[in-house]
Parts: structure tokens; sequence; C-alpha cells
């Protein structure tokens, strides 16, 4: 009763809406059309088996409306302080405010030759348009992405090498409101491009923040794509990240889970020719109650293609985790090369983690492994810290940081520091758990 009543609060808010969305009405009608047929997940739903959201589809959440960007706003000294923080002082840095761009407090000089445009702007120029969404009730919330998003990015990116692009996507004071927001990139042949993200939230407020990635990758592009969720503690945070590789090209992921009370990552990439080459780091840091859940799902489609999945979690409290990765080897994609660990240590007695690594290839000439490892930290490592002088509470903070840095190390420059800080204050949190 409740699934359904839910469902019917999400098609009359598409009605209010629908005669300001931006694009194709059509797909729109679609999406919601399906999420009607479909209903939300429930513990039934395969996918969604060890997330529960019950508490979540209870709040009236509303769609976050465009607020007049001439008004001054209590969080623009806050969106330009942490614009600070996470890129160089010339880089570029795109704000967007409950999934409105706001230019106001945005910085495009260091674009360059990257071309941009708000994501309602892209549409209705017909520069791109919304793919069908997914059917099924695991993929409820891309459905509703689908139909609800009104803002977010388009970024084309031309042939050559480009500076760092940072998106900070804030919830503002986004209480019991939705946010959707959508990111579409398009890397044209050889361009090689970094784009960080970081989600960002505070305070108290219960709010649902529901975030779609698209890219594409022409013959030879690479591009390194990292996210940082550091939602405020009451929130539902829900991403997907879809990925389509071209021959030659690369795609690199780094997804960082601190924040939010539930949050839930949905990766979908496929090698679609051969020399195709995709690897994904993720890390999920969850203590008192939080609930972090990782699903990815690699397609090696195409011969000679290359995959490398690492996922690392930590878990103190209460806190849970989820994590199911999935390599499917479609029928001729010989030559394959896949690794796939997640490991895991549980800082508590309370802690949990659900880990699922999985192999399902069709093909016979392949290289393919995959491995999980649930434990705490190793006591003759904190013996050997604690007997150098070193405080019980420092040697676990070393420990822990060392494990979780495997997933982000490779970040540089000023994003790389302001994740690296941003990880080590939740490693106080869980060192004490």
């Amino acid at each position: 009763m409740a699934n359904s009543e839910t469902v019917e609060r999400f098609q009359q808010q598409y009605a209010e809406n629908k005669s300001r969305l931006p694009g194709d009405a059509q797909v729109r009608d679609q999406a919601i059309a399906q999420l009607v047929a479909d209903g939300l997940p429930t513990r039934k739903t395969e996918r969604w088996r060890y997330t529960r959201l019950n508490k979540v589809l209870k709040q009236d959440f509303a769609p976050a409306q465009l607020v007049d960007p001439a008004v001054e706003r209590a969080g623009n000294e806050q969106a330009k302080r942490l614009a600070e923080q996470v890129a160089e002082a010339d880089g570029a840095v795109l704000v967007f405010d409950q999934g409105y761009f706001r230019p106001e407090v945005s910085r495009l000089d260091g674009l360059g030759d990257i071309e941009f445009k708000p994501l309602s702007d892209a549409l209705a120029a017909g520069d791109i348009s919304l793919p069908t969404a997914k059917v099924g009730a695991d993929r409820a919330f891309d459905q509703l992405n689908t139909a609800l998003v009104a803002d977010g990015a388009w970024l084309n990116l031309p042939a050559g090498r480009h500076r760092p692009v940072t998106l900070l996507v804030l919830a503002g004071d986004g209480a019991d409101k939705s946010a959707y927001w959508r990111l579409v990139v398009s890397a044209q042949s050889q361009s090689e491009a970094e784009i960080s993200i970081a989600y960002a939230g505070g305070g108290a407020d219960t709010y649902h923040s529901n975030n779609y990635i698209d890219v594409d990758l022409a013959p030879g592009a690479r591009l390194m794509l990292s996210q940082l969720q550091r939602q405020g503690d009451q929130a539902f945070h829900v991403a997907a990240l879809r990925a389509s590789l071209a021959r030659d090209s690369s795609f690199t992921a780094h997804l960082l889970a601190l924040g939010a009370d539930i949050s839930r990552d949905d990766v979908d990439i496929t090698l679609a020719d051969q020399g195709a080459h995709a690897e994904v780091n993720g890390l999920q840091l969850t203590n008192d109650r939080q609930h972090a859940d990782l699903h990815l799902n690699l397609e090696h489609a195409s011969p000679h293609c290359t995959s490398a999945v690492s996922h690392h979690g930590l878990f103190g409290g209460h806190g849970k985790g989820v994590f199911n990765g999935r390599v499917h080897v479609h029928p001729g994609a010989d030559g394959t090369d896949s690794q796939m660990s997640s490991n895991n240590l549980l800082l508590s007695d309370q802690a949990e983690i659900n880990t699922k690594p999985e192999l399902e290839i069709y093909a016979d000439d392949v290289k393919c492994s995959h491995g999980a490892t649930v434990g705490d930290l190793n006591p003759d490592e904190l013996f050997y810290l604690r007997s150098r002088g070193i405080g019980e509470a420092q040697a676990r903070a070393l420990l822990l940081n060392a494990f979780a840095a495997a997933s982000f190390s490779s970040l540089t420059g000023q994003w790389g520091q302001f994740v690296a800080t941003d990880v080590s204050k939740k490693m106080e949190q869980l060192s004490h758990e």
C-alpha cells in the first residue's frame, strides 16, 4: 500500500511540473508510466534486497524549484568557500543548488575549449536528448530522474588534453525536498579530461538527492571521473552512472561514499569495442546507522578489453554496506582481462557488509578473477605501531587511512587534498568505533 501511494505521489508531482520541464515530453511520459507499471523496489527486488527504503518512502519530498538567481542566498558564500577548497584558483567550478545551475557562484573561465551548457538549455536547444529509462522496479529512481530532472550540465570534450573541471552539487536549503540532477558527458575522439564531483549537504535536514551521470567515450578518449558523496546525516542519496566505451578508450571512476543516512550508487559500464579499458575504485565509509550500497555492472561486449574493480569498505557502529559487482563477458569477447576485489573491515560487532562479486563468462579465451575479504584490523600491524610508541587511537587511524587510501591515492592537486582531508575526518570517527 505504501509503495503504491508513493508512486501516485510521484505521478502527481510529474503532472504538476510537466509543463516547465525541458526536452522531449514523450520520453518523460514513458518514464513515469514505467514507474507506475513497475513500482518501487522492495526487499523482494533482488538488486535492493539488502537496502530497506520503508523510512524513505514515507517521506513526502517535493521537487525542488528554481529560485531567482538574482536573490542573494545564505548559501552563496558557503558555495564560494567550498569552490576555493576543491579546485585551483583558476580552475573551472560549476555550482548547482538543489539540481539547478548557479552561474553567479560558478567559475567558467577555466573551461578552455570544453563546451558547457546547463542541461535545461542543452535539452531545449536539441543538443542532447534524454535516453529512454530502463525498465524494472530496480531502476525506479532512474525513471524518476528521467521524468523529473529539470537541470544539470552538458559537457562536450573536444580532442586534446583539458584542464580539470569540478562540479559542486549542493543540497542548499533543501529540507523535505527532492533535488534531481543530471550530467551528460560527450568525450570526443582523442580527448583527455578529469571531472570531479562533490555531492554536499549539511545539518540535520531530511532530503532526497537523485543524480544521473551519462558518459559516452568516442574512440581513443580518456576520462577520469571522481565523485565524493558527503551528504547530510539524514539524506537519502541515489546516483546512477552509465558509461559507454568505444574502441581504445579509457574510463576511470573513483566513487567515494562518506555521507548520507542511506546512499545508493548504480554503475553500468559497457566496453563496446576492442581495446577499451575501465577501472572503478569504490570506497564506502559508514558509522552510526549509515547504510551505503554500491551496485556495479560491467559489460565486456567486445574482444580484447580490460577492466579492474577495487572496492574497499570500512564500517563502524551500526553502519552497513552493500557491494554487488558483476562482470558479464559476452560470447565472442575473447581476450578479456578483468579483475575484481572487495576488501572490507568491520570495526564493531554491530557493523555489517553484504558483498558479492560475480563473474558471468560466455567466452573461452579470457583472464578473469574475483575475490572478497571481510575482517578487522590486523592485530600484528597494530601491535607493531604501538610498540613504536604510537598510541592505540593514532595507530588505528594510520592503518585505517592506509587501507582507504587505495581508493583515491591517484587523485592529485587541490581536489586530491580535499578528498584526503574529508576521508581523514571520517576516519577519525571510525577509529573510535
